[in-house]
C-alpha cells in the first residue's frame, strides 16, 4: 500500500470526492447517523443550483446562506448540519409518497432533498422572485409544486389539505402558527427552529430544534443558532 504525506493525502482526497461527499462526511456524518435516503439526497442534489452566484464556491461550508438582500423580510438557506438535524427526525425510510409542506422554502434547496426521496412536496414561498427561482431549479423533481402566496393568505392557499409533514424553513420562527397544526394528519408533525427570546432582528439567535405533532406536546431536538424567519415573526403591535 502506497504511503501519502500529509499534503499529497489532502490532494489525492480532495481530487478523489465531490464537494457533496466531503460535507456528508466532513460535516454531517460526525454529529448525525444520516439514513440513506437523506445521505442519497444530499449527495444528488447541487447545492450550487440554489444559492446566488456569489455564494457559490462557499456554498458547501457550515454556514447560513442568504438568498436575499438585508432587510425585513430576508430569507436564508439554512447551513447542511442544521438541516440535516431538522429533516433526520422525519421517518426518511417510509418518506416515498408521503405527503410534505415546505414554508419559506426559498429557491428550493430543501423540496429538492424531499424530491429526491419521492415524497409528494408542496414548497409556499412569499417571495415572488424565490419562488420563481424554485420553479426554474426545480423543473425535474415532478412530485415537487411550488406555489408563491403572501404569509397572510396561505391558510386559504391550502384549502382542506392535509400532510404528513410539515417544515418551516428559512430560519428561525417566533411563534409556531396554530392553523399550521391543524392541517397535519392524525400521525402527521411538523419541523422547524424557534427561537428562544423575542427577537426583531435577522442576526443569529439562540433556537431550538421543535418536532410538533397533530396532538401531544411538542419535543425540543436540539439547540441551534439561525437567522429569523421573518415571515412568522410576530409584529409589534401600536399601544399607548
Amino acid at each position: 500500500m502506497p504511503v501519502f504525506s500529509a499534503p499529497e493525502q489532502k490532494n489525492r482526497f480532495e481530487s478523489s470526492n465531490t464537494a457533496p461527499e466531503k460535507m456528508i462526511w466532513g460535516q454531517l456524518r460526525p454529529h448525525i447517523i444520516l439514513p440513506k435516503p437523506l445521505k442519497h439526497a444530499f449527495a444528488k442534489v447541487p447545492r450550487p443550483l440554489f444559492v446566488p452566484p456569489s455564494h457559490q464556491e462557499c456554498c458547501y461550508h457550515d454556514d447560513h446562506i442568504p438568498l436575499t438582500e438585508k432587510g425585513p423580510h430576508q430569507r436564508f438557506l439554512l447551513s447542511p448540519l442544521l438541516l440535516s438535524k431538522l429533516l433526520v427526525h422525519a421517518d426518511l425510510e417510509m418518506i416515498a409518497h408521503k405527503k410534505v409542506l415546505i414554508l419559506s422554502g426559498g429557491t428550493g434547496y430543501s423540496a429538492a432533498l424531499f424530491g429526491q426521496m419521492e415524497a409528494d412536496c408542496l414548497m409556499v414561498e412569499t417571495n415572488n422572485d424565490l419562488a420563481d427561482q424554485a420553479r426554474e431549479n426545480l423543473q425535474s423533481y415532478t412530485r415537487v409544486i411550488v406555489e408563491s402566496s403572501p404569509s397572510h393568505l396561505i391558510n386559504e392557499l391550502l384549502d382542506e389539505q392535509l400532510f404528513d409533514i410539515i417544515f418551516i424553513d428559512g430560519g428561525a420562527v417566533q411563534t409556531i402558527p396554530q392553523f399550521l397544526i391543524v392541517r397535519l394528519r392524525p400521525s402527521g408533525f411538523l419541523l422547524a427552529l424557534q427561537s428562544k427570546h423575542p427577537s426583531t432582528t435577522n442576526e443569529l439567535c439562540l433556537c431550538y430544534g421543535m418536532l410538533v405533532p397533530h396532538t401531544g406536546p411538542a419535543s425540543i431536538l436540539f439547540d441551534a443558532w439561525a437567522p429569523l424567519n421573518q415571515e412568522f415573526t410576530d409584529k409589534p403591535s401600536f399601544c399607548f
